[in-house]
């Protein structure tokens, strides 16, 4: 008997589990929300590689009412360990939705996504990404689902979930090793106050030894209470007057996702301190608090010794 038991708990434990297949919610009344989960395409992973696309989800509306998805619940799957996941987060339209999540030890990741509404008979779509460890396992196999319609949160909506049949595993593999790029934040040389154009944060990006970097984005988050037209014309500035950046008509929500027109370079061993300019249009009561949030909000890619200009 006991022999048999044993037996049935060995099956139970070790019968492959079937691949993940379409999935729908019983609701039928009311406003709905269709959501389309597509595996990414890509297969191989370098240790270190920042914002890798694990999943698309393409999130249609009914016509009754706008819906705001309040959150997601993230699975990731396969032989690998969650460790090998620094981040999971989600982005849409270029920004992202809420603060980075390490999976938890069963390879859950709650997403808490902040103000976003689709309007009725509208589409968006949310792109989740992850950041793998530098120290992943190599060989380590991931892929990453929504399993259920319940682990689409929104406001009273009937959740409808299509999701692949056959999931896209990706492999940590070895490969070079990717230097970093560390943030610091010299104090303000003036006092913040009302007017145009004033110097509302400083950052001194500095590479290590390892490689020369080509940075396109860099993503700041206020930690105080302004938000959106509080500042306006927002731009990153080098020295006394050059202009490195596109100017952002104004924070979105609490975050400014700045483009370097053009790329900037930053070479191994290399420090450089960049202004964020802003008009301030806030009262008093509101704050100002800038931060690189974590590590895949200065998008950049390594660029080989020689390509570098002098």
């Amino acid at each position: 008997m006991i022999e048999s038991i044993l037996i049935a708990y060995f099956l139970q434990q070790f019968i492959p589990k079937s691949a993940p297949v379409d999935l729908e919610s019983t609701a039928v009344r009311g406003s709905q929300l269709i959501v389309e989960v597509q595996q990414s395409s890509i297969h191989t992973i370098a240790q270190g590689t920042q914002r890798v696309p694990v999943l698309t989800l393409q999130l249609s509306a009914s016509c009754d009412a706008p819906v705001t998805v309040d959150s997601l619940v993230v699975y990731r799957r396969g032989l690998g360990e969650s460790t090998d996941i620094d981040a999971v987060y989600a982005m849409s339209d270029g920004q992202r939705l809420q603060r980075a999540v390490q999976p938890s030890r069963m390879g859950v990741t709650h997403l808490r996504l902040r103000n976003f509404t689709i309007e009725p008979c509208g589409k968006r779509t949310i792109q989740i990404l992850a950041d793998f460890s530098p120290n992943a396992s190599v060989a380590g196999e991931h892929w990453f689902t929504i399993e259920s319609a319940t682990d689409v949160v929104a406001n009273n909506t009937n959740v409808v979930l299509h999701s692949s049949r056959q999931p896209s595993k990706k492999f940590t593999g070895a490969g070079p090793t990717v230097g970093t790029i560390s943030v610091e934040y010299p104090r303000l040389l003036q006092t913040l106050r009302y007017g145009e154009n004033r110097t509302v944060a400083r950052l001194r990006l500095s590479a290590d030894g390892t490689s020369d970097h080509l940075i396109h984005f860099i993503t700041l988050t206020n930690e105080g209470s302004a938000r959106d037209t509080d500042l306006q014309n927002i731009y990153l500035r080098a020295g006394r007057s050059r202009t490195v950046s596109a100017v952002l008509d104004s924070l979105s929500g609490d975050t400014a996702r700045l483009e370097l027109q053009p790329p900037l370079i930053l070479e191994q061993n290399q420090s450089r301190i960049l202004e964020v300019r802003a008009d301030i249009r806030a009262s008093r009561s509101r704050t100002l608090r800038f931060l690189v949030e974590q590590p895949s909000d200065i998008q950049s890619e390594v660029i080989r010794r020689k390509s570098v200009g002098k």
